[in-house]
C-alpha cells in the first residue's frame, strides 16, 4: 500500500461487492495510466466474442473527451 501510495497507484480492483460498475468507476478514478490500459485491455481480451462487439459498438457510439 506504501508503494502504491507513492506510485500514485490504486492497485487491483477489488472484487465488486453490490454495485459493480460503480466500485469500478471509483477505482478507475484513482489508477493511474498505467493501471488503466493494462485492464482495459485484459478485460477486453477476457471478454466473449460477443461482448467485445457490443463493447466496442460501445465505444464507437459515445463521444471521447479531448
Amino acid at each position: 500500500m506504501t508503494a502504491a501510495s507513492v506510485l500514485r497507484a490504486a492497485g487491483a480492483p477489488m472484487s465488486p461487492f453490490l454495485r459493480g460498475m460503480e466500485e469500478a468507476r471509483f477505482w478507475a478514478s484513482h489508477a493511474n495510466r498505467a493501471e488503466l490500459k493494462a485492464f482495459a485491455l485484459a478485460s477486453f481480451e477476457a471478454m466473449a466474442p460477443r461482448d467485445q462487439t457490443a463493447f466496442l459498438r460501445h465505444i464507437s457510439e459515445i463521444e471521447v473527451a479531448a
